[in-house]
C-alpha cells in the first residue's frame, strides 16, 4: 500500500490454494446469522526482506505459508495433513497459528492450542527439512497454568536466543530460555489484553 492510498495485490489466497468446499470450517462474522464459513483465515503474516517472502498462517487450515513477493508464486505449504511437507513423527506440529517466523533451521510458530504442549497455547519451535520436505516440532514453551488464548497472541525469537510468548487475550507475556526458564513475566489485570508485541533493542 503507497502513502497516497494505491495498492498492489501480491497475492490472493482464493487463486492459490484449493480445499475442500465440502468440509466444515469455522464461522465468521460475516451475517448477523453468523452462518459463513471462513475456510482460509489468514491471520498472521511475516515479511522476510533477505528472502523477498512472506511467511504467513492459517488458522482454519492449521498452515504456514510461504509466498515469493516478486511473482507472488506460493512458494510451498506446512501443515499437518495436507501440504508439500510430511509429518516425520506422529505429532501434529501446527494448531490454530497466529504468528510466523522464519529462524535457523526452521519455524518459529504461535499455536493457540498445541500438541505437545498438552493443548495449551505455545511457542512452538519447527524443524524444517528442505531436503526430504518433512517436518516436526522440536521444542515448545507454555505456561505452568495452561492458558489458552482464542485470538491473536504472538511468539517472538529474541537476539539473545531466548524466546517471547505473547498470551493476548490473557494478558500476559512471557520470556522463556530455550530450557524453557522463565526470564520475566508481564501480568494485566484482569479485564486487559495484548493483541501482538514486538520487542524492540530500543525506541530512539
Amino acid at each position: 500500500i503507497e502513502s497516497d492510498g494505491q495498492y498492489a495485490e501480491v497475492w490472493n489466497v482464493f487463486e492459490h490454494v484449493d480445499v475442500d468446499l465440502d468440509g466444515e470450517y469455522l464461522t465468521g462474522w460475516y451475517d448477523e446469522e453468523g452462518e459463513v464459513e471462513e475456510w482460509s483465515k489468514l491471520n498472521g503474516i511475516n515479511y522476510d526482506a533477505e528472502e523477498d517472502a512472506y511467511y504467513l498462517t492459517s488458522r482454519t487450515l492449521n498452515a504456514v505459508l510461504k509466498v515469493d513477493r516478486g511473482s507472488g508464486d506460493l512458494l510451498w505449504t506446512a501443515a499437518n495433513d495436507w501440504g508439500d511437507f510430511e509429518l516425520s513423527s506422529g505429532q501434529k506440529a501446527i494448531f490454530h497459528p497466529h504468528s510466523v517466523e522464519p529462524i535457523d533451521g526452521g519455524l518459529l510458530v504461535f499455536n493457540s492450542e498445541d500438541e505437545c504442549a498438552d493443548q495449551c497455547s505455545a511457542a512452538a519451535e519447527l524443524s524444517m527439512d528442505f531436503d526430504a520436505y518433512e517436518f516436526e516440532e522440536s521444542w515448545c514453551y507454555a505456561t505452568e497454568d495452561c492458558l489458552v488464548v482464542s485470538a491473536l497472541g504472538n511468539a517472538q525469537r529474541l537476539s539473545n536466543g531466548n524466546t517471547m510468548l505473547v498470551l493476548s487475550t490473557s494478558g500476559q507475556i512471557d520470556e522463556t530460555t530455550s530450557e524453557g526458564e522463565l526470564v520475566w513475566r508481564i501480568y494485566a489485570e484482569f479485564g486487559w489484553e495484548f493483541g501482538f508485541a514486538e520487542r524492540v533493542d530500543a525506541l530512539y
